[in-house]
């Protein structure tokens, strides 16, 4: 296997690439449809604030009350119950001191309470909603440690779990604590802000963060205006380095990548043309790709191009694509499987539908509870429509309207749900 040529270019998402019927839009921009809707729920303001290489933008979780699906979080004893907090270790709504709005009063170490406690954003069933690095990059709050508290030094900052990042005293993150004399350190807000690429975290996201007391005695402490700064990333991702190998076992192309930051990955291929695609993991963010090609055709050079996508937050801008163009040689001796020649032509027919519907077969959809075909206000299914220039009746679906169907097709049953099924070792194909 030999690469002929090389050339590299990276692009904003707004380029189309067409590879046959299929478009990077339809692909991908449902990926970011689907990992940012929830920021909908969310409260952003506009940039107005500096943090650690800022400005950003706000994303508010706990400023006198929480925002969207964020929740605390903690680590605490198999006794501790939220729900009957005998020992009042966790506030929602304490008073700030000097100040008008609300804070979270927090009372760590007590027996049967919690030993760290933070906020998470996650949706009931341990639904995670990740914050990923290429654009959030700080997590700031206000923190007041009570003239009672346990010393300020024994609380660790906690990103998501232990062993997830760098572990910093919390004291660390308090710009002005260590030019504040000790006597004025408690009884008084300061404002924490947190660099997380400064923590080296491990994973590309983060969804939860925790103070943990990890000293004797009770640490008594308020936290309010919690918030995280974000940017968009503008900035469309690299491939970094690129190794092609053929795989003599079975006669595919094993293509192995790296990227500049965590993505996710679509290989288009074929010989003058993009025919065939492997698509990676939609879940799957990483800076180390492998995919197999197969379906090559040797003696010829064979051509392919990687589609690399980042993150977005921001459901109104685009996510950032980058490519990578290159030619491979699939030596002679490969030997490629066949590809599957045209369908042949049945024996015999079984009519479903030809004006009407035959024997057991029925229309079968998949659709919101709401939808009822008996009534179906909107037309969404027509089985005896008129076409023009058609001799009989056919079907007319309407798919995805309010209330309607998401999709729609035959099946043959008996009532009572029966199905009559049809085996592959003698029903081959389906015509329409």
């Amino acid at each position: 296997m030999k690469l002929e040529k090389r050339t590299f270019r990276n692009t904003h998402s707004q380029l189309r690439l067409n590879a046959g019927a299929v478009t990077y839009k339809s692909l991908f921009d449902l990926l970011c449809l689907i990992a940012c809707i929830a920021a909908l729920l969310f409260v952003v303001t506009p940039v107005h604030g500096q943090g650690a290489g800022g400005p950003y933008n706000y994303l508010h979780a706990y400023d006198g009350t929480l925002h969207g699906t964020w929740i605390g979080g903690w680590w605490g004893p198999g006794t501790y119950d939220p729900a009957n907090d005998f020992g009042h270790s966790v506030d929602y709504a304490a008073q700030a001191p000097g100040r008008t709005n609300l804070a979270i009063e927090v009372k760590l170490g007590q027996p049967d309470g919690p030993w760290a406690f933070g906020l998470a954003d996650r949706k009931p069933g341990w639904d995670n909603q990740w914050k990923y690095l290429n654009e959030f990059h700080t997590i700031e709050f206000d923190v007041y440690f009570e003239p009672d508290s346990a010393s300020a030094e024994g609380v660790i900052f906690v990103l998501d779990d232990g062993g997830a990042s760098d572990q910093p005293k919390l004291v660390d993150l308090i710009p002005d604590w260590y030019t504040t004399p000790a006597d004025d350190r408690y009884g008084r807000w300061h404002h924490v802000v947190v660099d997380v690429a400064s923590i080296h975290p491990l994973n590309p996201y983060f969804a939860e963060f925790l103070l943990w007391s990890a000293q004797s005695g009770v640490t008594h402490l308020r936290m309010t205006d919690v918030k995280l700064g974000w940017s968009d990333d503008f900035t469309p991702p690299e491939v970094t380095s690129v190794s092609a190998a053929m795989d003599d076992s079975n006669s595919q192309l094993v293509l192995h990548f790296t990227t500049d930051e965590h993505t996710i990955y679509r290989v288009e291929y074929g010989v003058s043309n993009y025919l065939y695609s492997v698509q990676g993991d939609y879940v799957d963010w990483n800076t180390s790709h492998t995919a197999v090609l197969d379906k090559l055709v040797p003696g010829v050079s064979n051509q392919f191009r990687i589609l690399v996508l980042d993150h977005h937050f921001d459901l109104q801008t685009d996510s950032n694509l980058g490519t990578y163009e290159d030619l491979f040689l699939v030596p002679s001796s490969a030997v490629v499987p066949p590809l599957p020649g045209p369908v042949p032509t049945p024996a015999h027919y079984t009519t479903a539908y030809d004006g009407g519907l035959h024997g057991d077969w029925v229309g079968n959809w998949w659709a919101p509870d709401s939808y009822d075909p008996a009534t179906d206000p909107d037309h969404a299914i027509d089985l005896v429509a008129t076409l023009p220039g058609n001799d009989g009746p056919v079907i007319e679906v309407a798919l995805n309207q309010p209330d309607g169907p998401w999709a729609f097709g035959l099946m043959e049953r008996k009532p009572g749900w029966v199905i009559q099924p049809k085996f592959y070792n003698e029903s081959q194909n389906v015509e329409f």
